[in-house]
Parts: C-alpha cells; structure tokens; sequence
C-alpha cells in the first residue's frame, strides 16, 4: 500500500509541474507586460485625472475590457481596458493566446491612484 501512496504522490507532483509549465507565459508575453507598464507609468502619472486616463486609452486604441464593459471603461472609480492579444507558441500549451489588461484605480476626486496590468489567458 505504502508503494501505491509513493507512485500516486509522483504522480501529482508530475501532473503539477506539468501544468504550471503548460499554463506559464512566453518571454514574448512578458515584453509586452513590461511595454505597457512602461508605457502607462510614463504617460499617466499617480495623479492623472479620469479624463486624461480615458483620453490616453483612446489615444492607444484600447477597448473597455470586461463581460459587459461601460462604453468608456468605467465602473465607478475603476476602470478597465483590453490593450492586446499576444498569441504564443503552442507546442504542448494549454494557452493559445494571452490578453493584455490595463486596470485604473481612482480616488473619490477621480485622480489616479493605482495602475495594473494583468495578463490573462485563452486556453482550451
């Protein structure tokens, strides 16, 4: 029995590493992360009004992102824009393609006050 508990643990341990492999991001996913962080946090400063925020968005032809998005990306005092899809290579991946996400947090005087970017991925 002890053998049969031993080979089910390896097992799993070889099931996980597998999907945490399959489901990793490519070197291309992450330069484009690292682009639009770059890009946002030099052209929309902490402080940055929700105007400047929605300006900016359309000036990169980003689209509100969610299930049912507000015609101008925002929910209140947050907002959210698709920027891109990045397709990788899909030799044993379970992700044929990741979605560029951009997150904007404001304040109760609508100034910018956090931002984000979030990878998300298209698989199976």
């Amino acid at each position: 029995m002890k053998l049969k508990s031993k080979n089910m643990r390896w097992i799993a341990l070889v099931g996980l590493v597998f999907l945490l492999w399959a489901c990793a991001t490519s070197d291309n996913v992450n330069e484009r992360i690292k682009y639009w962080k770059d890009l946002a946090n030099t052209e929309l400063p902490i402080g940055s009004t929700k105007d400047q925020v929605l300006v900016w968005a359309q000036k990169h032809s980003l689209h509100p992102s969610g299930m049912y998005p507000p015609p101008q990306g925002f929910y209140g005092n947050y907002a959210s824009y698709f920027a891109e899809s990045v397709p990788v290579e899909r030799y044993l991946r379970v992700c044929a393609e990741w979605e560029i996400i951009l997150d904007f947090h404001f304040d109760a005087n609508n100034l910018l006050i956090k931002q984000e970017v979030n990878e998300h991925g298209v698989c199976l």
